[in-house]
């Protein structure tokens, strides 16, 4: 009791647990009173305030500590007399009850209390506990009724406190779960049928009916009434029921007529409100004088214990009498609809006769029902019933043992899932640990009670301490540090204790319930024990102590706010501090905080609040608060405070600010615009600049600063002293007269990553000067007709660049004196009017007149220019028309409605006068496809013409004069397809119009046709098979003398682009060329140019561009992606002249500003982007569809990805397009150290203005049969990529048109070593870069980054096919026209090519535009995969082949031998027989042939799938054994076979190693072994008759199918008679 005393003063007053400790149950008694009236206050909606510290509560007058947590929490309503309870169909967050602890400890060290739910409340998905009030809600619609049986829950409740450690306590309560009426009752049946006499006396029972109530108490309580059926209302009157029993007694005598009562019982419950239901009574009236069966007495309530009853014994033998004239009775035990009414048949009744016993079927389990009430009917032949009911109460066992949770079964006795504790060090002897509680799930008491002793007790004392409690003990080693309550559990301290001792205990309590177990046979009450973990919680009497006395850092001035500088860290003896333990972690169940906390603080040095510090776990972490500025501040002090509330300590951190380049460069005050003279170059600085940089701060040194012109490079420079020149003359006149020039000034020399740039807007004004002549403002024709008097013809209007205030009007216009005279007689200015001197002009004398007009300008020294005026002269019809011929050409493709072709054409020299004619056909009947205009004279095609040549005749009348002509036009059409038009090559001319171009000259050909010719030539293919089918005007270029013609070839099938553009451009002239090149080095016997040369000289045209490419000229008409597309209108574009009309297809090239591996196909619509005849399955892919592939073809939309290359060979792909962010991926296997994997780029000299690039001028003179002519090329750099191996190594070439950049791994190892090989090429505007294989550390051996591109440009812009695995002319002769630094390799390529991707998508390598000395075939040819490997074998490996190949044949020709040797075998038979007599007589049957075998008929016997049935040790059948049998033949006759079979069939049947069935064997067929396979027998005999066989079904069964065969008669009938002897 001295420990007891010491605990109360330790806590200030008696604590409840103290005095229940001791005392058992008896001291709870004034607890459970004095929360009488709590329980009903408890279950409001209403938050609480948590209990905190008070002063006025009765405790020791020692101060409390700081932050020192003395007290754990104590419940001040946690006892087993307490059961709120929450009736069942509440809804969710209904308030159940309001849990209260309380802990003295200051409300800011301890006395602040938190509640949570730890066991009972499984995820959360029964009840919630307000962390801060202690109320208890629920989570749940609880059901207390079936199935659910929700009746009572227990929560362990924790309520813990805020101190350091942080302490806690746990209460365990029971919650009821309470009934309301939510029931309705339930018949045993859905309806009810009797039988009655009709002399049935009144008050006797007809029926009884019941109905359950699976609600409790009144809720569940049952009464019965009758109610009229609306069929039968008068029924009602005949019958009573009672409430209690449900019995139907008849109230009045029967009348003789009625055969059929229809009542209604209803079944009312006893709550508020009540429930009812409502059944159908059906009672027929039987003949008189019948009764119903009778039950002899037995017991109606029976009590079985939940276990142990005996299935097979009857629980009760009922008897009946069947009270009939038969003693037969049937019984049923009726299953109500609820588990207390044998819902699911827990009992069973067996008959026997007039007797039935009601046997138990299924376990009982009090826990589930504890009350069955059961009906047995009973019926006699005449139908009528008797019930009985039996009441079955199920007394409980103690069947449910006390269990831990972590094992929880339904109904079991557990202990709360409350597993750990903690106490405090150095805490008083008898301070509260913990409390645990088990739970016994028996359904009654004692069951459910519980005794407790200590397991050092003997067994037999067990029943010597029987209690109506759960009970608690300790085993005997834990009883030493702690002691338990035996009643409530709690369990305390017997010792102080020293954490740094040990700072964890194992305690194992044992729960006991008060009964003895059903589930032990030695009569003891169940238990459970469970293991308790109880933490030493450590006190806060260590100071800490900082790592280091000083600490250092450094940070950039430019570090943004919460930007991390430094870590400090102080470390304390106490727990919850990393220094002790780098991972402080206790195993609790509940939130766990340390007895110390070290919290970080800046006291001193931190100027303007610039750094913060924050509390980590490892340390007091310092960050960036504010903008630091080096030039402000450069290093700061500060002093760091460490502190656990109660101990604290002390270090300097000195963070040092780091310069950084913040400041961009200013400029100096200066001028910033000026005034010059356009056209000029001043030679001084027409401005000058300065800039400094102020992060330097003294201006007196060195600023470090670069200059760059930003806007307008391309006329001004700047020098590194601020120096702005002018370096390429201004015009003024064609441009702005202001100029903006916009200078940059870098600091750090512009050398560094973190420079900053200053920008400088200058203005430059342009002074005029009169350098341009004037022009006319208009130089449309004017029209002046004929057969009129002379007269003012137009109003002369100029303009001029120059100022017009200074240099531009007034202008002076006049007839320029170099005029032919026919002008200057003609036509006359007067000021600026020109007038026509002369009357009647005649405009089929000359239809134009070309007047150069001169203009001057007004400025001091005056400009003059000319302008020429053309002037037409009208036409009026004055002159006849005579018959005329014209040919129209029209390609045929989607165009839907008719259209025009051509116009009818005569000879008439007016050509005004189309208002004055009509047109009609010759024979006045139209063209079956074609329809004529008479107003016009144009022709319309129909849709539906085929392809073929038509003569057309019309007339054609002149309505003035009076005439009437005939005209004839041929018409071509011929249809072109899509495959045509995707697949054409293309052309651009300069000098000539399209209308020039399809008219014919003097000779009968136009240049389309010469074209033509020339093009089957090259290509080598006949004319037919050349198609012109497109010409027409550039859409980029307004010039109407520059054309695009496109056009195809076929030879089955079309031939590709590709193919079509590099073939013309690549073939090599064979005219010699003696060049001079100005500025350059001269060449001589040079042959540069392409067949474009011959096609020039042969058509007298230009031609600009082969294969025309919109993406050529550098960021134009894209300033960064470019992709050229092909368009194709379904409308036909038309040429029409006088004598010839082309009707063709308008497909032109667009520029399209995208990547091509962006423009891409979503889904399989509307063409199947699958190739190679895949399948397209939409849904699935990054494009939306899916490829089903054919073998061989693994690309992701079937293409074939591999190729073999054999070093004499190449391949032509479309070329690669624009795009400003480029890669290309491919592999590549290879034997040899060198070769040209790709070359894309040019393939003869390219004329000017195609690139805009830097163009350089050769003057040549062509020598060429004698004749010397002077030509002027103008040649541009063309753009080019190229990947090789040299020596093993990857080489890289790309030059972008300003310079070849070289791409090369001089580590590289020897690429050329037979193994496959990943390249990854990527090149933008700043860079380029190669990559080879998996190089993930970016080694210098296989990996080159941002090579810079030579020159200005930005883009890579090629022209013409892209050419794997060789190139097809010599590169050195482009080298001095491009200006290439290094050349491509013209070594080609032996090896494998594969996966080629551009930009991601996959180059169909198995189907090239154009092919040179190969077979297209995959890598995966066994043959292809072996030539690419180096023959680098030794002999060794050579050896092994042949003797590999020689072992092969030899199996080879042993297999041969023995499948002859079987064969042979088989035409000679088995075995070794003795050949003895043959048949001698050619004449018969197969004489002389191939079967003259032995005959041994012991193989007759041999199973088909089995051996011979001799002796295997035998290798044939003794020839003494063969007895002959019958007589010996007459000389000139055959055999006695029969004999012979016969005896020697009879010796092999009888033979025991025989097998004992028959089987059909095909032996010997006739002519085996003959090598001309005779086929006598089909039809033989002798010389002089026919064979006969009909001796043969003498033979027996066995020779039935030859019968059959050869037999004159069938050998199934039975009638026949074989003769006495037959022979063969």
């Amino acid at each position: 009791m001295r420990e007891i005393h010491k605990h109360r003063q330790h806590h200030g007053h008696d604590h409840p647990r103290s005095r229940t400790r001791r005392f058992g149950r008896e001291t709870d008694a004034p607890l459970v009173q004095n929360y009488q009236s709590y329980l009903s206050e408890s279950r409001v909606t209403e938050p609480y305030a948590p209990y905190s510290y008070r002063q006025d509560l009765d405790e020791s007058p020692s101060r409390f500590s700081s932050d020192q947590n003395l007290h754990k929490p104590e419940f001040l309503n946690c006892s087993k007399d307490i059961t709120p309870s929450v009736p069942e169909g509440e809804p969710v967050n209904t308030t159940v009850f309001r849990v209260e602890a309380r802990d003295i400890d200051p409300p800011e060290f301890g006395g602040t209390v938190t509640y949570s739910i730890v066991s009972g409340n499984e995820n959360n998905d029964k009840f919630a506990i307000d962390p801060r009030t202690g109320v208890i809600r629920t989570n749940k619609v609880f059901d207390r009724d079936e199935p659910e049986r929700e009746k009572e829950e227990y929560l362990t409740i924790r309520a813990t406190d805020n101190g350091r450690p942080q302490l806690d306590t746990v209460c365990t309560i029971k919650i009821i779960i309470t009934d309301i009426n939510d029931g309705v009752p339930l018949f045993e049946r859905f309806e009810y049928k009797e039988s009655v006499p009709r002399d049935l006396s009144t008050g006797q029972v007809v029926m009884r009916i019941s109905a359950t109530d699976i609600d409790d108490r009144e809720n569940g309580t049952v009464w019965y009434k009758l109610d009229s059926h609306p069929e039968s209302p008068g029924d009602l009157d005949y019958f009573k029921i009672s409430e209690t029993t449900g019995e139907v007694q008849l109230k009045k005598p029967i009348d003789a007529n009625t055969h059929q009562f229809l009542l209604r019982a209803i079944a009312s419950d006893k709550g508020s409100p009540p429930k009812s239901a409502t059944t159908n009574l059906t009672i027929n009236v039987i003949e008189p004088r019948t009764r119903p069966p009778s039950f002899d007495p037995h017991r109606d309530i029976i009590y079985l214990r939940e276990r142990g009853v005996d299935k097979t014994r009857p629980i009760e033998t009922l008897t009946a009498k069947a009270n009939a004239d038969s003693n037969l009775v049937f019984f049923e035990l009726v299953n109500g609809q609820t588990e207390p009414t044998n819902k699911g048949a827990m009992f069973t009744i067996e008959a026997d006769g007039n007797t039935a016993q009601l046997k138990l079927d299924k376990d009982l389990d009090y826990e589930a029902v504890s009350k069955y009430t059961l009906t047995i009917r009973v019926k006699n032949k005449d139908d009528l019933a008797t019930e009985t009911t039996i009441t079955i109460f199920v007394e409980d066992d103690n069947d449910e043992k006390v269990k831990d949770l972590k094992h929880l079964r339904k109904f079991d006795p557990d202990f709360t899932e409350v597993t750990s504790g903690v106490v405090l060090e150095d805490e008083n002897v008898g301070t509260s640990v913990m409390r645990v509680r088990a739970i016994d799930r028996d359904g009654t008491s004692p069951n459910r009670d519980s005794h407790i002793t200590l397991v050092s007790l003997p067994r037999t004392d067990f029943t010597q301490v029987l209690t109506l409690q759960v009970t608690y003990a300790l085993k005997e080693e834990d009883r030493e540090n702690f002691e338990i309550d035996p009643i409530t559990g709690e369990i305390t301290t017997t010792k102080k204790f020293d954490r740094e001792v040990k700072d964890v205990y194992q305690v194992t309590v044992i729960a006991r319930d008060g009964y003895p177990s059903a589930l032990r046979s030695d009569g003891l009450p169940n238990e459970r024990p469970i293991t308790l973990k109880i933490e030493i919680a450590d006190k806060n009497d260590n100071s800490p102590v900082f790592l280091k006395s000083i600490y250092e850092a450094e940070i950039s001035e430019d570090a943004d706010a919460n930007n991390r500088v430094i870590e400090v860290k102080a470390i304390d003896k106490d727990t919850g501090n990393a220094s002790q333990n780098d991972q402080f972690t206790i195993d609790f169940s509940f939130a766990y905080y340390p007895a110390s906390e070290i919290k970080y603080s800046i006291t001193q040095g931190n100027i303007g609040d610039a750094f913060s510090i924050i509390n980590a776990k490892s340390g007091g972490v310092i960050y960036v608060s504010k903008k630091l500025d080096y030039e402000e501040i450069k290093d700061y002090d500060l002093t760091v405070q460490a502190s656990d509330s109660i101990h604290e300590t002390y270090t300097h951190v000195k963070i040092r600010v780091i310069n950084i380049n913040d400041e961009p460069p200013k400029f100096e005050g200066m001028k910033d615009n000026t005034t010059i003279l356009e056209e000029s170059i001043p030679s001084n600085c027409v401005f000058q600049l300065k800039a400094y940089d102020p992060d330097i701060g003294d201006r007196s040194v060195p600023q470090n600063i670069s200059y760059f012109i930003l806007q307008g490079k391309e006329n001004f420079n700047v020098d590194d002293n601020g120096c702005v020149k002018v370096t390429k003359p201004l015009d003024r006149d064609h441009g702005d007269h202001i100029r903006t020039v916009i200078v940059g000034a870098y600091d750090e020399g512009g050398l560094t990553a973190t420079k900053l740039a200053a920008y400088q807007s200058l203005k430059v004004y342009l002074e005029d000067i009169n350098d341009n002549a004037p022009f006319l403002n208009s130089t449309n024709p004017v029209v002046w007709d004929e057969n009129q008097p002379k007269g003012p013809i137009t109003k002369l209007y100029a303009d001029d660049f120059d100022d017009p205030t200074k240099n531009g009007p007034p202008f002076h216009f006049s007839i320029d004196r170099a005029a032919p005279p026919e002008i200057r007689t003609l036509f006359r200015i007067d000021g600026n009017s020109l007038s026509a001197e002369k009357d009647n002009f005649d405009r089929e004398e000359k239809k134009e007149y070309l007047v150069p007009i001169t203009i001057s300008d007004s400025g001091k020294e005056p400009q003059t220019g000319t302008s020429t005026l053309t002037v037409i002269i009208g036409d009026e019809n004055d002159s006849k028309m005579f018959p005329g011929e014209s040919k129209i050409f029209v390609y045929k493709y989607k165009e839907k409605s008719p259209f025009p072709i051509g116009r009818v054409y005569v000879e008439d020299e007016d050509d005004w006068d189309l208002p004055d004619k009509t047109f009609d056909w010759q024979n006045g009947i139209p063209h079956t496809f074609f329809n004529l205009d008479h107003a016009d004279g144009y022709i319309n095609m129909k849709p539906t013409a085929t392809a073929g040549t038509y003569q057309l005749s019309f007339k054609v009348t002149d309505n003035k004069h009076n005439q009437e002509v005939n005209a004839n036009v041929n018409v071509t059409v011929k249809e072109i397809t899509d495959e045509a038009i995707e697949s054409s090559g293309s052309i651009r001319f300069a000098g000539i119009t399209k209308e020039g171009f399809i008219k014919p000259d003097s000779t009968g050909k136009s240049k389309k046709d010469l074209l033509q010719d020339e093009l089957a030539a090259r290509f080598g293919v006949p004319k037919e098979n050349v198609d012109i089918f497109t010409v027409l005007n550039p859409l980029q270029s307004p010039d109407p003398y520059q054309i695009d013609v496109r056009y195809s070839v076929h030879n089955s099938p079309y031939w590709k682009a590709e193919k079509l553009d590099g073939i013309l451009a690549g073939a090599k002239e064979t005219v010699s060329w003696f060049c001079l090149l100005l500025s350059y080095a001269c060449f001589a016997s040079w042959n540069p140019d392409s067949a474009f040369a011959n096609l020039q000289k042969s058509l007298q045209l230009q031609i600009l561009m082969i294969r025309i490419d919109e993406c050529a000229i550098e960021k134009s008409p894209c300033e960064f992606s470019c992709t050229n597309h092909l368009n194709k209108s379904e409308i036909s574009y038309k040429i029409f002249t006088n004598t010839t009309s082309f009707v063709g297809v308008d497909a032109y090239v667009t520029a399209s500003c995208t990547c091509s591996s962006a423009v891409q196909q979503n889904g399989c619509l509307p063409n199947n982007p699958c190739l190679h005849g895949g399948t397209c399955k939409s849904g699935g892919g990054k494009d939306g569809f899916e490829c089903e592939c054919e073998a061989g073809y693994d690309g992701p939309r079937c293409e074939k990805t591999s190729i073999a290359l054999q070093g004499n060979s190449y391949a032509w792909y479309q070329p690669l397009s624009v795009c400003n962010d480029s890669s290309l991926e491919l592999q590549f296997t290879t034997g040899y150290k060198d070769g040209l994997i790709f070359y894309n780029g040019p393939i003869f000299p390219s004329p000017m203005n195609v690139t805009g690039n830097n163009h350089f001028v050769s003057l040549c003179i062509a020598l060429e049969n004698g004749v010397h002519e002077l030509y002027i090329k103008f040649y541009t750099r063309v753009d080019f990529v190229s990947l090789e191996l040299r020596d093993g190594k990857p080489l890289l070439l790309m030059d972008y048109g300003t310079g070849v950049a070289k791409v090369e791994l001089v580590n590289s190892p020897n690429l050329g070593n037979s193994l496959p090989h990943q390249v990854s090429i990527k090149w933008n505007p700043k860079g380029i870069s190669m990559r080879i294989d998996d190089c993930l550390k970016n080694e210098p051996a296989c990996f080159s980054d941002n090579i810079p591109p030579i020159g200005n440009n930005s883009q890579l812009n090629v022209n013409g096919p892209l050419q794997i695995g060789g190139i097809s002319f010599n590169p050195a002769s482009l080298q001095s026209y491009n200006h290439w630094s290094s050349i491509p390799s013209s070594k080609k390529f032996t090896g494998c090519i594969a996966n080629v991707t551009f930009n991601g998508m996959f180059y169909n390598l198995g189907a090239p535009s154009y092919a040179y000395n190969m077979n297209v075939t995959d890598c995966d040819n066994p043959l292809i995969a072996g030539s690419f490997k180096t023959l680098s074998v030794d002999w060794n490996f050579i050896i092994v082949i042949l003797v590999s190949i020689l072992v092969l044949l030899l199996l080879i020709m042993a297999f041969l031998f023995y499948r002859k040797r079987r064969s042979y075998e088989e035409v000679k038979g088995e075995f070794n027989d003795d050949v003895r007599d043959n048949i001698l007589h050619y004449s018969d049957e197969g004489g002389g042939e191939g079967d003259q075998t032995g005959y041994d008929l012991s193989v007759l016997m041999k199973a088909s799938n089995g051996p011979p049935y001799i002796n295997p040790h035998m290798d044939k059948i003794a020839m003494d054994d063969l007895n002959r049998q019958g007589r010996a033949p007459e000389s000139g006759e055959g055999p006695d076979i029969q004999s012979f079979l016969t005896g020697n069939k009879n010796k092999v049947d009888n033979d025991p190693d025989g097998l004992p069935y028959d089987d059909v064997r095909n032996y010997a067929y006739e002519g085996d072994g003959n090598s001309m396979g005779s086929l006598s027998s089909l039809a033989s005999g002798t010389d002089d008759e026919d064979l006969n066989f009909d001796f043969l079904p003498a033979f027996g069964p066995r020779f039935k199918k030859l019968a059959d065969m050869y037999g004159g008669q069938s050998s199934d009938d039975e009638s026949y008679t074989p003769p006495p002897e037959a022979w063969c």
